[in-house]
Parts: C-alpha cells; sequence; structure tokens
C-alpha cells in the first residue's frame, strides 16, 4: 500500500494529504468526518486527543522544524481486530510545513476485538482507562498493559454492554514519551 501522508503549514494547519486516505479511513471506521476533504484547512491538533498527546505533537514539530532534518518514529494504530506497528516520518521543509509520511510495518491479530472511544468531558461514564497515544496500550490500576491482555470491567471503561465501545481518555505513556525524547535528541 501506497504510504498516507499529510502536509502541515507553519501554522500546524493540515494542507495536503496523500496516499489511500479516504480508502484507510473509511475501512477503518473513520468515516466521513476524517475523509480528505473534511481535514483539509483544520488544524492538525483538532484531530489529536488528550491534552499530553497534544503537547508531545506540538514539541516534536518544533523540534523537527528547528532541527531541519526528518525525524523516524514507530507507533501503533489498532483495529478492533488487528495490532498494526507503524512508522511516521516527520519531514520538515525550510518554509516551515512538515510532511508526515505514514508507512505500514507489520500486524498480528487481537486476542480479541476490542474496541475503544474517546470518553467525552461529563459523560455519564468517564474514562476509568489511559489509552496510550503512541504505543496503545491502556493503564488501568495496576499499570501499563496491551489492550486484549486487560479484562475490562464495567467500574474500569467498559460498558455494560459487551458490543459498546469501552471509553477512554488518551496519553503517552512513560516509555513512549521517553522514547520520542531520545529521537529528538539523537
Amino acid at each position: 500500500m501506497d504510504p498516507l501522508s499529510v502536509r502541515v503549514d507553519h501554522t500546524n494547519r493540515i494542507v495536503a494529504v496523500g496516499g489511500p486516505w479516504d480508502e484507510v479511513a473509511l475501512a477503518n471506521g473513520g468515516g466521513a468526518t476524517v475523509v480528505v476533504a473534511r481535514v483539509l484547512g483544520t488544524g492538525l491538533i483538532d484531530h489529536v486527543h488528550g491534552d499530553p498527546t497534544r503537547m508531545l505533537v506540538l514539541t516534536v514539530l518544533d523540534r523537527v522544524r528547528r532541527g531541519g532534518t526528518p525525524c523516524r518514529m514507530p507507533y501503533r494504530c489498532d483495529t478492533p481486530h488487528l495490532k498494526r506497528w507503524m512508522e511516521m516520518t516527520l519531514t520538515p521543509v525550510p518554509d516551515g510545513t512538515v510532511t508526515f509520511e505514514h508507512r505500514f510495518l507489520r500486524s498480528e491479530p487481537m486476542q480479541r476485538p476490542l474496541r475503544f472511544a474517546l470518553a467525552r468531558p461529563g459523560a455519564a461514564r468517564g474514562p476509568a482507562i489511559i489509552r496510550c497515544s503512541s504505543c496503545n496500550r491502556v493503564r488501568d490500576a495496576s499499570g501499563w498493559h496491551e489492550p486484549d491482555a486487560v479484562r475490562f470491567s464495567a467500574t474500569a471503561g467498559a460498558p455494560p454492554d459487551p458490543d459498546a465501545p469501552i471509553l477512554v481518555g488518551y496519553g503517552v505513556c512513560e516509555a513512549c514519551r521517553a522514547q520520542v525524547e531520545r529521537m529528538l535528541a539523537g
């Protein structure tokens, strides 16, 4: 598959999208809200959930622009049935734009299907768990775990209806934050 790409201008507005964006968005449950026609001209940060994740994305963009050299970062982009390892390359241009290129590396099946949804502030069931925006592991009271290894209970984000998504908040685990810092430092 051709890589997906997103280019942002110096204000972090999305100015170009490349590759089979719409096909991938629709096939993975993104729906009509994330097709090219709906994301062009919007702020990149408007599509990033969780303050820790937003801060990390802004930090990475700033350092890549100031350093003037590309940066490669691994991450996960899971579906309900697959763990998918990806790599993102951020390439700065002297005019302040940055291109994000996303490449699929490999996948493996989930032990059981899982659907997650963003817990909205003020919702009746708030997020009892945090999902790392980089590695997709989830944090419960005992630490960070692969999502399909955790048994979610109604008090830990799982809905009473087993077909409903598990509500989560988004953040960045300590291991992923440290990995990004090492990549940016060297």
